[in-house]
């Protein structure tokens, strides 16, 4: 799995590549909140158009992304998911907690509103 960010409007976006499964998921919880942390953005984005697979981790991963995004009071969305993660979004109904959209603009722009 490989992460990185940009900060654009001051919301930090997050790319994930690769697999976000079992031994490399606390990766990204420690990476997304260290950059809360440093940028203190209105909002993240976690966008999800490069992860080829995802395991109960490394949705466990992205609600603790969630969740330290709502006690920072801060927007949170997911882009780009691929039919895979999503079929397992909606297994747990985490779609109907977490905001996700089809694309990255159509998140910053519900974050925006």
């Amino acid at each position: 799995m490989n992460l990185s960010y940009r900060i654009e409007d001051n919301i930090c976006i997050i790319s994930i590549a690769g697999d976000c499964i079992y031994k490399r998921t606390f990766e990204l919880v420690v990476y997304a909140s260290k950059l809360l942390d440093d940028f203190s953005p209105r909002a993240l984005i976690l966008n999800l158009s490069d992860t080829e697979s995802m395991d109960s981790t490394g949705l466990g991963s992205i609600s603790s992304a969630f969740k330290t995004a709502q006690k920072k009071q801060m927007g949170f969305a997911i882009c780009h998911m691929n039919s895979l993660v999503l079929e397992m979004f909606e297994a747990i109904s985490l779609d109907k907690i977490i905001p996700n959209y089809a694309t990255e603009a159509e998140a910053i722009a519900s974050l925006e509103s």
